[in-house]
């Protein structure tokens, strides 16, 4: 029976929830369901590939036709948004509530009522926190920092913020890393949910393979990191390592970021010119895990690890910190590749061990995050 579907996010924009916001929207199509993905403002650098209506808000269309919303909506930008921490929720919802409600009615007028509306990251539940409808789910893909209050007037506002934004919610986590540290927080702010799981970010196995077979760019032997170059990345500590193992491949660091500069020191500073390869951003970044011969992760904090299960799904061992979640995808003999975080000589002894042994995964390893596994979670979830 084919199904209404609404995604929520706040953009499409390169970056993880969009792409993984994108590669769910594109299962349930193939599985002859309507689905409609709602960006709250523009950015559309992900290629939504498939028959599927993406519509943004037009906020500015919206707001000339309401000009005391449009009064307010530049109070609220100049000022009300920084009268209170993090209370540019509250103010917020009064220009976006009425517009998003108008989209949903029109698209509900159109195609019958959603069975399941997702709203997808903390950026979108600032957005939408006042929707309470019981086929309304909010998922969290990042740590979800709940501020303590220094003293009992600002620890009732934070009891109070955080009970507006989440009390009564249906929520899931895509790890247990973080659902764990937020239903802790929660406690403290005597916030009680209507229902909170883990349920994994999934792989599009038989898409991911076929873009695997691309060909890889480049010849001869080479181990990588896929990942956008920023601080949380420490792709320094990798370069470090890399320099101190003295593996006898090259050293690929695929992705874009504004530590580019830094890492680009750091190449000069290890003499590592033509060892270590800075391609750059590559929307298909499987073709390069393919000819691989192991990938390395060496953030300090992750949310979930997409790149990892992408890795295991294209047969590659995987060399990880322990940055929170990974110990939730490398279980069992994978997770001998899990070295502490920030640690040069323990990812460097690491790489070595497995440049020698490494260790393989198998269809097993990623069973419980296929597509199909991973949506009847999320479908569920709304249904109940």
């Amino acid at each position: 029976m084919e199904k209404n579907i609404l995604f929520i996010v706040h953009n499409l924009k390169m970056g993880g929830i969009q792409k993984m916001t994108v590669a769910l929207a594109r299962y349930h199509q193939k599985q002859g369901n309507n689905v409609v993905i709602l960006t709250l403002e523009k950015g559309d650098s992900v290629d939504v590939d498939f028959p599927c209506k993406v519509i943004s808000l037009n906020l500015s269309e919206y707001l000339i036709y309401r000009p005391h919303l449009a009064v307010y909506y530049l109070i609220y930008k100049v000022l009300l948004r920084y009268l209170l921490p993090r209370g540019e929720c509250f103010f917020a919802k009064y220009i976006f509530k009425p517009l998003i409600e108008r989209y949903i009615n029109k698209l509900e007028n159109e195609s019958g009522k959603f069975d399941a509306i997702f709203v997808r990251g903390a950026r979108s539940l600032y957005r939408t926190w006042w929707m309470n409808a019981s086929n309304v789910v909010f998922s969290f893909h990042l740590p979800f920092e709940i501020p303590v209050g220094k003293s009992s007037i600002k620890e009732r506002y934070w009891k109070y913020w955080t009970k507006k934004l989440l009390n009564g919610k249906k929520v899931f986590c895509v790890s247990n890393f973080i659902l764990k540290d937020l239903m802790v927080s929660l406690k403290k702010k005597e916030v009680d949910l209507h229902s909170s799981e883990v349920i994994h970010n999934p792989i599009d196995l038989q898409r991911l393979k076929l873009l695997s077979k691309k060909g890889s760019p480049i010849e001869g032997d080479y181990i990588i990191s896929v990942g956008r170059l920023t601080k949380q990345k420490r792709f320094d500590v990798l370069i470090e390592s890399y320099a101190m193992s003295k593996l006898p491949c090259k050293l690929v660091i695929l992705g874009e970021g504004n530590q580019r500069d830094n890492i680009e020191s750091l190449i000069n500073k290890y003499n590592l010119h033509g060892k270590v390869l800075l391609p750059g951003f590559d929307g298909n970044p499987y073709r390069w895990l393919d000819k691989a011969k192991f990938f390395v992760l060496s953030s300090d904090v992750e949310g979930f690890g997409n790149v990892v299960l992408e890795a295991l799904a294209c047969g590659l061992p995987v060399v990880s910190t322990n940055n929170g979640p990974v110990g939730e995808i490398l279980k069992g003999p994978l997770a001998n590749g899990i070295v502490p975080c920030g640690d040069v000589e323990a990812l460097s002894t690491k790489m070595q061990e497995y440049w020698d042994s490494p260790v393989y995964p198998d269809e097993d390893d990623i069973s419980t995050f296929t597509l199909p596994y991973i949506t009847s979670q999320q479908m569920e979830l709304a249904s109940n």
